[in-house]
C-alpha cells in the first residue's frame, strides 16, 4: 500500500509501474496552451500581413502548425487536481519557454533578425515586455511582423 503523499503511478512503456515525476504532466500541459496560444497569434498575425509582401504566408502556416500540435497535446496530457510549488514552477518555464522558441522559430519566416542569438534576445524582450530591441528600422517591418 503507498502512502497518499507519494506521486501518482503510471503504466510504463512496457508495462511495469513506474512512478510520474512530479510537474511533468502540469508542465506538458501548459507547454500545450502555449503552443496553441501562439498558433493563434501567428496565425492572427499572418492574417493582418497577407496583403503585404513578407513571410505572412509562412507565418499563418506556422500558427496553424504550432496550433494543431498544441491542440493535440492539450487534448492528451491531463493536469494533476492539487499541483505542487514545483509542478507550478515546471508549467510556468515550460509555457515560458515554448513561447520563445514559437517565436524564434517565426523568426526565419520574416528574416527580421539576421542571427539566433538577436532572434534570441528579440523574443525573449518581447515576452518579457522589456521593450529592448536590436532591430533597426522598426517602423519599415510588415504590418504582421
Amino acid at each position: 500500500m503507498r502512502a497518499a503523499a507519494d506521486p501518482p503511478l503510471r503504466h510504463g512503456s512496457v508495462g511495469a509501474r513506474t512512478r510520474a515525476r512530479p510537474g511533468t504532466e502540469l508542465g506538458l500541459w501548459a507547454a500545450a496552451w502555449a503552443a496553441v496560444a501562439c498558433g493563434a497569434g501567428l496565425v492572427l498575425a499572418g492574417l493582418v500581413g497577407i496583403s503585404e509582401v513578407g513571410g505572412a504566408m509562412a507565418l499563418l502556416w506556422l500558427g496553424v502548425g504550432c496550433g494543431a500540435v498544441g491542440a493535440v497535446g492539450v487534448r492528451r496530457v491531463r493536469p494533476p487536481h492539487n499541483p505542487t510549488a514545483t509542478a507550478t514552477f515546471v508549467a510556468v518555464s515550460s509555457a515560458w519557454l515554448t513561447m520563445i522558441a514559437i517565436s524564434v522559430a517565426a523568426d526565419p519566416a520574416t528574416s527580421t533578425t539576421g542571427s539566433l542569438p538577436d532572434a534570441i534576445f528579440e523574443s525573449v524582450a518581447g515576452f518579457c515586455t522589456t521593450n529592448l530591441s536590436v532591430l533597426d528600422g522598426l517602423a519599415s517591418l510588415p504590418a504582421g511582423v
